[in-house]
């Protein structure tokens, strides 16, 4: 017997229905993401010739394109969560088969993590897991969770040392495998902590609850993000100016409680920061969703679509193969070497390059084979 609850009335948007737009917001979430962690691969640098729109590009994408990423992985667990429903799967069937998604995403974020330090699959599964408890919350439950844990994750800051494990100039973290310091990393001061990014899914799975095929449901999402990003800016630059203030900058631990509340920057994620790239995320969602709407069946966006479907073997492959001709380019240290950090400029036309590849990688496998191989994958093992 199918179990009744919110999530039975939840929705308004048919999920057998597949919105373009959701596959080019994947996309550039995956190019954002590619660029973001091959600059920090590399440790790479500006120089004088590093033109002024490719120098502010990617602070902007720092923290928003993984925020995305968050986010519509909780659209589709949404979505996924009701297709099974109104195929008669009881809701704890339904928990089953999440948990098994996150346990096993956790799984490929380990092995990932051995590689790569930012590693996100690892979070990813945590997200899936706490997931199952809110999966038939509606809509107003899902939000308000999430806006409660970005308001009082701050609180955290008065309880553990955010500092603790880090070495900022290197970006390493130490004691990562021990017990203390992977729980630390994971639910706390990591570069996607539980609290407070897990948010970032809750807001995903109650969008997941309109109909987004509506015009005036992503006319409203796009305002509502307007105001979130404009909320967030302005408030950061309040934070800006306290700490600008002569008697307030002579005040360390001031300056750390307001930029830890106030901050715009993703480490740690304050809450502006977490507003801001919330409002970001919707507004590039309804972008991609219109663009989806008017060109999702132009043969030239077929790339686009591929590549976005194939998002989780793409992102293992950015590290494993990506990142292994970097380190083999001098970029990333070796054993027993001295990177040689190439500049902004390099590291983003390589990774061009690189984008291109995974484009063209992704229309001739789907081409042949269909779903990428660790999306079938993660879909024969949750069965």
């Amino acid at each position: 017997m199918v179990s009744s609850g919110p999530l039975e009335n939840s929705f308004s948007t048919p999920p057998a229905i597949r919105l373009a737009g959701l596959d080019i917001a994947r996309f550039l979430a995956f190019v954002g993401m590619v660029l973001v962690n091959f600059k920090v691969a590399t440790n790479a640098s500006m120089s004088a010739e590093t033109p002024s729109w490719l120098a502010s590009m990617h602070p902007l994408l720092e923290g928003r394109a993984a925020a995305l990423f968050v986010l519509l992985a909780g659209l589709g667990i949404g979505f996924g969560a009701q297709k099974a429903f109104n195929k008669g799967v009881s809701a704890a069937d339904i928990r089953k088969k999440q948990a098994k998604r996150g346990l096993i995403l956790f799984a490929f974020g380990l092995l990932n993590l051995i590689i790569f330090d930012a590693d996100i699959l690892h979070f990813y599964g945590i997200y899936f897991l706490l997931a199952c408890i809110a999966l038939t919350g509606n809509r107003k439950s899902l939000l308000t969770l999430a806006f409660v844990i970005i308001l009082f994750s701050p609180a955290l800051h008065f309880v553990f040392d955010y500092e603790a494990g880090w070495d900022w100039q290197t970006l390493q973290y130490e004691g990562l495998w021990s017990p203390d310091g992977f729980i630390r990393n994971t639910f706390y001061n990591g570069f996607h902590p539980v609290f407070p990014w897990i948010s970032f899914l809750l807001f995903g799975m109650a969008l997941a609850q309109l109909n987004l095929q509506s015009a005036t449901v992503r006319l409203r999402i796009a305002g509502a993000g307007l105001a979130l990003m404009f909320a967030g800016a302005l408030f950061a630059q309040m934070g800006r100016d306290i700490i600008a203030l002569p008697e307030v900058a002579q005040d360390q631990e001031f300056v750390e409680l307001v930029q830890a509340l106030m901050s715009s920057s993703p480490i740690p994620p304050s809450p502006i920061y977490m507003i801001s790239a919330s409002g970001a995320a919707l507004v590039v969602l309804v972008f991609c969703l219109w663009l989806g709407d008017w060109f999702g069946q132009r043969a030239w966006m077929k790339p686009i679509l591929t590549t976005g479907q194939q998002a989780l073997t793409l992102y293992i492959a950015h590290i494993i193969v990506g990142m292994v001709i970097m380190e083999a380019m001098g970029w990333i240290a070796m054993a027993g070497s001295e990177p040689d950090p190439p500049t902004l400029e390099q590291v983003s036309f390589y990774s061009g390059f690189f984008l291109i590849g995974c484009m063209i990688y992704a229309v001739t496998w789907h081409h042949y084979l269909g779903a990428g191989p660790l999306e079938r994958l993660l879909r024969k093992l949750s069965a």
